[in-house]
């Protein structure tokens, strides 16, 4: 299993425990939903691994997406995002992911999109979160 997919399972792990949020949305490991997914769901995502200062530290990026419906107002569902993002980040905020063969360091918030919409997807908006994680791999 590569780093990223560890990485992933190990968030997606994390998220998919929670009865609260997997009662809000759908779960799906990697940054891409099945095609015909429902809404409201959540894609959980690692992206760029880089190197750090020293050696065998990594930093990346993971990455939540919450995708929703619009209302019939054409309006974004600001009550439920709100929700799913607050979870994720009382889930996430400051936890130690266990990766076999790396020590990991406390994910920590680094940034949140807003609500956005995108043309080719014009009945939904999603909105991001970012964690960023630092760990040591021993392989």
């Amino acid at each position: 299993m590569s780093t990223t997919q560890a990485i992933d399972k190990a968030v997606y792990t994390l998220l998919k425990n929670d009865s609260t949020l997997d009662g809000l949305a759908t779960i799906y490991k990697g940054t891409k939903r099945p095609s015909g997914a429902e809404n409201p769901s959540v894609t959980v995502g690692s992206v760029g691994i880089t190197p750090g200062n020293g050696e065998g530290i990594n930093i990346c990026g993971v990455v939540m997406t919450v995708y929703m419906d619009i209302l019939s107002n054409r309006m974004a569902d600001n009550t439920v995002h709100e929700t799913i993002m607050s979870r994720i980040s009382g889930l996430l905020a400051d936890t130690v992911i266990v990766l076999e063969n790396a020590k990991c360091l406390p994910l920590k918030e680094s940034g949140n999109t807003g609500i956005e919409w995108k043309n080719v997807h014009d009945t939904e908006t999603f909105q991001k979160i970012e964690f960023d994680l630092t760990f040591i791999d021993f392989t």
